[in-house]
């Protein structure tokens, strides 16, 4: 199963290259090396991000974006899918429960570009102290924040 979010666009061989890494019966979810078309600090955000879910993702402790998921059928629905009573952290929430059914692998090579333009909007700053505070309070508290603005 993909999930690719509507701003969200996949390169020529990103479907080969998860395909690719989903062949191990060990994996059970992938993610793109998110990527984006905007300026040099937003492209600078979205590879940074990459890089930390990649590195994440080498130390077994995965936390892949919705923006850009796949995840085994089976796995999938062994876990129960995404928890619908999360209003935001329901792809880390994914990730975190699915990796211990097996291996969650960033796949450097499957490139997916994503729009800046909740970066433009709200600030770079704004939404970098957001996903920070977001990050801790579910991780610590277990209740991520109920609203994320919705931004056209």
């Amino acid at each position: 199963m993909l999930f690719v979010d509507a701003d969200t666009e996949l390169s020529k061989n990103f479907l080969e290259n998860i395909i690719e890494v989903m062949q191990d019966p060990k994996v059970v979810c992938a993610s793109g090396y998110i990527k984006t078309r905007g300026n040099i600090f937003e492209r600078f955000l979205f590879r940074a991000s990459s890089e930390l879910a990649w590195l994440l993702s080498i130390i077994r402790y995965p936390h892949f974006y919705g923006n850009c998921l796949a995840c085994k059928k089976d796995a999938f629905e062994k876990i129960g899918g995404f928890n619908e009573e999360l209003k935001t952290c329901e792809d880390l929430d994914l990730t975190k429960r699915i990796s211990k059914l097996g291996k969650c692998i960033l796949v450097r090579r499957a490139i997916a570009y994503s729009s800046p333009r909740r970066v433009r909007k709200t600030g770079a700053l704004r939404i970098a102290i957001f996903h920070i505070i977001n990050f801790f309070k579910y991780k610590l508290l277990k209740r991520p924040r109920e609203h994320y603005p919705i931004v056209r």
